[in-house]
């Protein structure tokens, strides 16, 4: 499981969707969001991981990574919990925001 540390939002049941939705895919992550990101430890996905760490370093990303696997996309109703919080101003929107929720 592949959790970014900047969508502060996201919680235990988005992780559990992911973890229901994943049947027989590599990979499963939401429509419109690499992450968080459920991979698939299997050989198959080691080998595509290998293959794309030894190749050009501008072809090194999770999205040239997905295009290998066998991806199921999840339909997102929950982009309440996908907030991103890159910048700083980002950040303090948030926590406004959370500050004013509570």
């Amino acid at each position: 499981l592949i959790i970014p540390v900047d969508m502060p939002n996201l919680n235990s049941h988005i992780f559990y969707q992911l973890l229901l939705a994943a049947d027989n895919a590599e990979a499963t992550h939401f429509e419109g969001f690499e992450f968080p990101l459920l991979l698939k430890n299997s050989n198959h996905t080691n080998e595509c991981l290998e293959n794309l760490l030894r190749g050009p370093s501008q072809q090194c990303s999770i999205k040239n990574l997905l295009q290998t696997l066998v991806v199921k996309k999840i339909t997102n109703n929950y982009s309440q919990y996908f907030i991103n919080t890159n910048y700083p101003s980002e950040w303090n929107s948030f926590i406004s925001g959370a500050t004013n929720e509570t």
